[in-house]
């Protein structure tokens, strides 16, 4: 690695912990670790560069990080917690897979993640995204214990509570919550709370507690947002099989299962299992389909070279690719053209 990735320190995380001022990426969940009952991150990420900030019962802490020389954007693996984590976008819109699915959320889309939920954030552009993280005690001790017990929604009292009684490993459901309406923003609150954070008013704790059910309350109302409760102890290896058709539809070239597989996070003999069991194609052969679709396309409505659609679709040997499309033709991609016109 080079030593000018990194990520910078801009206030110390306090706690009497010693730290270089500018430490390597791998370091850094041992930084994010805290045992805050309730903790607001805002975390902005634009191209290679981006922010950290966490406001909590501790003093602020910011990070600023820069992976300008790594090979590829800022891409996360699937992990999981120990804590309730919400994912709150309140950019345009943001790619986040949560387990074997992928979803796009739009602004001011709201996740919220229970303990043992894999989840892994794609970066891809210019990100800005809240997250609130709620410690076990704080669910059971604070939450349900005097806040849940009559005003909450039921479903929402009953996902934090079998969170909290099941094992850790048991804990993969999650609550995905879309805006309908533009007036349910919930961006003043996530200010309110961080002002309470910064100023540390006397109090500030309890009106925090206020806020967090005001958010909640808010996230799942049935007439500001559509909340959908998805429960893992489902057909799982469904969910997979669609997040790895989607990646296919969307690519439209030829990918190896090594590569949707580092993709997904997920084990390659698993994924093509899945596939397999659910849309009866073997995952090349529903890839080349995609890629003899797309190769159809680009030869009716464009004037690219066979050459350059060989190379759209991700097919370097061009010999193989026309013996692909002479099977199903029963032609060549010239000839496919001129039939066409």
């Amino acid at each position: 690695m080079r030593n000018d990735n990194y990520i910078e320190l801009n206030n110390p995380p306090g706690y009497g912990i010693g730290l270089p001022s500018r430490i390597v990426p791998e370091m850094l969940p041992e930084i994010l670790h805290t045992e805050n009952p309730v903790e607001l991150q805002f975390a902005d990420y634009g191209g290679r560069k981006g922010h950290w900030t966490s406001y909590s019962y501790r003093d602020t802490v910011e990070l600023a990080f820069d992976t300008k020389h790594f090979d590829s954007p800022l891409i996360g693996k699937l992990h999981k917690h120990d804590y309730f984590e919400i994912v709150l976008n309140t950019g345009a819109h943001f790619e986040m897979q949560i387990e074997g699915s992928l979803y796009e959320l739009q602004h001011e889309d709201v996740c919220l993640l229970n303990r043992a939920t894999r989840h892994a954030e794609h970066f891809q552009g210019k990100e800005n995204l809240v997250y609130i993280v709620l410690s076990e005690t704080y669910v059971r001790k604070h939450l349900l214990e005097k806040y849940f017990s009559d005003s909450c929604s039921i479903k929402l009292r009953n996902f934090f509570d079998r969170g909290l009684r099941e094992s850790y490993s048991s804990n993969m459901n999650y609550v995905l919550s879309r805006r309908k309406r533009t007036d349910a923003s919930v961006v003043e609150i996530i200010q309110e709370i961080k002002d309470e954070f910064s100023y540390k008013r006397p109090g500030y704790k309890l009106v925090i507690d206020g806020l967090l059910l005001r958010f909640l309350h808010i996230i799942t109302d049935e007439e500001l947002y559509c909340a959908e409760y998805i429960d893992l102890g489902a057909d799982n290896g469904f969910a997979l099989a669609q997040s790895a058709k989607a990646i296919l539809d969307k690519t439209k070239c030829k990918m190896t299962l090594k590569e949707l597989s580092a993709k997904l996070d997920y084990n390659e003999a698993y994924i093509s299992r899945v596939f397999k069991q659910h849309y009866g194609y073997s995952i090349s052969k529903y890839n080349q389909q995609i890629c003899l679709e797309q190769a159809e396309f680009l030869l009716r409505s464009t004037q690219k070279s066979i050459q350059q659609i060989c190379t759209a679709v991700g097919y370097q040997n061009r010999t193989a690719f026309y013996k692909l499309f002479y099977k199903k033709h029963h032609c060549s991609l010239l000839e496919y053209r001129q039939r066409s016109e």
